[in-house]
């Protein structure tokens, strides 16, 4: 009769303890964030544009919207369909660099981010056709295009990557 009454006592007692473990829901996955750096601040041949007069060398340590100041991106699933796309925004702050943050609802999967920076149009690429666009605009000698590709593998740990943007053209010297 002890063992019963030690039992009908003491198996709601560990089920008790036992039960404050479980989860009643699982948190969200984070998010694929993706850091978009600069590259390149300056031209590779801007020694020799300083001397001749026709340009000036900028500091590397300037906020990042100083060398990029919008930003457009496409996010593609592995079977290249569109998953997310941000339209041309305006960079603020005085960070270094830019974080882009994919939607919380994206599954783990493999996906490619293409991004434009110092587009004018809100979707530079073209509305109907993606392989068409009007990547030059009035002031293109001013400011410079920056562009950017890569592919990722979003998965659990592997929420956090860093792409380089770069510059679709250069300054050509003629000697």
């Amino acid at each position: 009769m002890i063992n019963r009454f030690k039992l009908f006592y003491i198996l709601p007692l560990i089920g008790v303890l036992f039960a404050g473990c479980i989860r009643k829901s699982l948190p969200v996955c984070p998010p694929l964030r993706v850091t978009l750096v600069v590259k390149d601040k300056n031209y590779s041949n801007i020694d020799d544009a300083v001397k001749q007069g026709m340009a000036e060398k900028l500091s590397t340590d300037l906020p990042f919207k100083d060398y990029v100041g919008t930003i457009y991106y496409v996010l593609y699933d592995e079977n290249g369909k569109m998953v997310h796309e941000k339209t041309n925004y305006k960079v603020e702050g005085e960070a270094l660099e830019e974080v882009v943050t994919m939607p919380v609802e994206l599954p783990y999967g493999k996906y490619s981010l293409t991004v434009w920076g110092n587009m004018k149009t809100d979707r530079p690429i073209g509305d109907d056709d993606m392989n068409s666009g009007y990547l030059q605009h009035a002031d293109a000698i001013n400011s410079d295009i920056y562009t950017a590709q890569g592919t990722f593998n979003y998965e659990y740990g592997a929420e956090n990557y860093t792409l380089e943007l770069e510059r679709a053209k250069g300054k050509l010297l003629i000697k």
